[in-house]
């Protein structure tokens, strides 16, 4: 039972970043012209930072104001780099002057995913992935000329699709990957023409991830979730065939990121972090191990060598491809910290777990200042913790990429991996193309309920059951509605959806619901739409008396309470839509009560006295992930920071 405290906390205590160093990105190697010094290039936390590669000093570290996509840093020929930003605005490095410069947005409001200069026009091309919170809608392609210093909006690469990546021809047209459903379209700036030569024999269901074009005159595309490369004649643009990757890597292997250098291309095989060469006479061919990273961020040397970011700490390897060698250096600097921390959950030794966005990585905190233990990463297939479940002296870890399920013990020492008796033992997956998990709770037939989105251009998602016993999973799949907020009674699960998915298609239902899950008869039995014309329940709660209302709220800002037994709205209050604040967490409180969050601010939802108080106004942008502590106080994540409210 979480505790509920008497006293209303009035004050907030920052508790530090968790995550520093790690969480870089966007890797892009150049050569001073004058000394001949490699500096490596990348952006993490906001910052763009620049190192000595062969000796990992500090050379600089500007504020960005918003993070880089991880394939958008890029150089022109006059030594000056473009950092296209995920909040949209496209920025130029000076290394003369080192200064940066904002260029402005190429496409107002929408999200910069990736870049490539042209060499034939010697302009910079762009790619975006569309608007609103999951960046679903048509994704454009934007032109910066540095001579008449003015953006061009080239329009959409293909209609309501996301362009993700992009590669220069030798002919000057551009190759542009569209993702979630797969077209390669091939655009010509000198008429606009725009071609899909995606065949149809190919699997639609994938996401063109990266490209280059390689010295044989191939282009190589990968695919997500792949397995395959896919080859095309970069001249013509006919499909050429697929790339697979040898047997002994073993079943899960992917591959998302690909560099070149001297007409060669690499790519790296995940999980198990191989270096490769790409040759579609001799197959892929290993280089190096560098081993097991995030998605693998990389880049090569003009004089031909690879360099890897790590993730997790501020360190990056170089592997020379001719001779197999690697080398590993860490950057000696105090990052600012992660983007975004994905939330704060209580475990069952009563200390608290974090994790971030991208990073894999989960760190303990007794909640007290500057108090964060590292422990290590708790899942190999990419992305982060989505939600955790404490549960019978365990901690329940359910991760986005794929929606692993791995258990982790506090009470053992830390031996990650995917056999039995390791901790965490990533276990299992929830399966049923089952990719994002949302929210874990303990069902009144001791099986453990997860809601999930289904993978990247499927519609809806899953209310997923666990045994804890026997790790059978039991998947019920909806295409109409996205399972989302979870709460249970002794006989029911009660599930809010959300009309949004990751799919990128237009909804099937006109509004979201909550539905109502009986174990013993092992199906949905009843809905209920409290808030009519809601899109989405994020947070469901019983309380009220014998247990019989339902709380809950939507992002928009209304909060309400469902009387189960009347069938009746019991409570209604859309202030906060009326003033635009996104509720960002719900918990119970005392009595009556609840604590939520909108935009900066702590508030208490007093249902029996219908009255909405604001208890702490902070100068945050967005708090997230509301916990409560053993003595009462709360917890709360603020973008990279940790926040405890007393």
């Amino acid at each position: 039972m979480t505790p509920r405290q008497t006293r209303i906390p009035r004050e907030a205590v920052d508790l530090g970043v968790p995550f520093r160093g790690g969480g870089l990105g966007a890797p892009l190697v150049t050569e001073d012209t004058l000394s001949g010094q490699l500096v490596l290039n990348f952006t993490g936390g906001g910052e763009f930072v620049r190192l000595d590669l062969d000796t990992a000093e500090l050379l600089g570290r500007w504020e960005l104001g918003g993070g880089c996509g991880e394939f958008s840093l890029v150089q022109a020929p006059d030594g000056c780099i473009y950092l296209p930003l995920w909040n949209g605005h496209v920025k130029r490095f000076d290394p003369a002057k080192s200064e940066i410069e904002d260029l402005g947005e190429p496409i107002p409001g929408d999200i910069i995913y990736c870049a490539v200069w042209h060499p034939v026009w010697n302009r910079l091309y762009g790619g975006t992935v569309g608007r609103g919170p999951m960046a679903n809608g048509s994704g454009r392609i934007w032109c910066y000329d540095p001579v008449a210093d003015e953006f061009s909006d080239l329009g959409p690469a293909f209609d309501g699709e996301r362009l993700w990546s992009l590669a220069a021809l030798p002919d000057g047209r551009l190759a542009c990957g569209v993702a979630p459903h797969a077209r390669l379209v091939v655009f010509d700036p000198r008429i606009g023409e725009k071609r899909d030569v995606w065949p149809d024999d190919l699997p639609a269901q994938q996401w063109l991830y990266d490209m280059e074009v390689g010295g044989d005159g191939l282009l190589y595309v990968t695919c997500v979730p792949g397995p395959e490369l896919v080859v095309f004649n970069a001249h013509t643009m006919d499909y050429v065939g697929r790339l697979a990757a040898p047997v002994a890597t073993g079943l899960d292997w992917n591959m998302h990121f690909l560099a070149s250098s001297q007409g060669r291309v690499y790519g790296v095989l995940k999980p198990a972090g191989e270096l490769v060469q790409l040759d579609w006479e001799q197959g892929m061919r290993k280089i190096a191990d560098i081993g097991p990273q995030k998605m693998c961020d990389f880049t090569c040397t003009p004089d031909g060598r690879c360099v890897f970011l790590d993730h997790h700490e501020p360190v990056y390897r170089v592997a020379d491809p001719k001779s197999g060698e690697t080398w590993t250096r860490r950057a000696e600097f105090e990052g600012k910290g992660a983007t975004a921390l994905m939330g704060v959950w209580r475990g069952p030794d009563d200390r608290f777990y974090l994790a971030a966005g991208g990073m894999q990585l989960l760190i303990r905190t007794s909640g007290e200042p500057g108090d964060f233990e590292r422990l290590g990463q708790a899942s190999d297939g990419g992305g982060q913790p989505q939600c955790m479940l404490a549960h019978d002296g365990r901690l329940w870890l359910f991760s986005y990429t794929w929606a692993w399920v791995s258990i982790y013990d506090p009470a053992q020492p830390w031996n990650a991996g995917r056999e039995r008796g390791c901790n965490p033992w990533q276990c299992c997956k929830l399966g049923q193309d089952q990719n994002r998990p949302h929210q874990a709770y303990l069902g009144p037939d001791g099986l453990i309920y997860v809601t999930s989105t289904s993978a990247y251009g499927l519609r809806g998602g899953a209310l997923s059951r666990i045994d804890p016993g026997t790790l059978e999973v039991q998947v019920e799949r909806l295409d109409d509605q996205t399972p989302w907020a979870l709460a249970a009674d002794a006989q029911y699960v009660y599930c809010g959806t959300a009309m949004r998915d990751e799919s990128d298609l237009a909804p099937l239902a006109s509004e979201a619901k909550i539905l109502v899950w009986d174990p013993g008869e092992s199906a949905f039995v009843a809905e209920y739409t409290p808030v009519a014309g809601a899109t989405h329940y994020e947070f469901l709660h019983l309380g009220g008396p014998n247990n019989r209302i339902l709380f809950g709220s939507t992002p928009a800002g209304t909060l309400f309470g469902y009387d189960l037994d009347m069938g009746t709205v019991d409570y209604l209050d859309a202030t906060l839509e009326r003033d635009g604040s996104r509720i960002g967490s719900l918990l119970p409180g005392p009595g009556s009560t609840f604590y939520l969050t909108s935009g900066g601010r702590l508030l208490l939802w007093d249902y029996g006295r219908g009255r909405l108080e604001v208890l702490v106004s902070t100068d945050q942008a967005w708090l997230h992930g509301l916990v409560q502590a053993a003595d009462g106080t709360l917890l709360a994540t603020a973008g990279p920071q940790l926040l405890r409210f007393r």
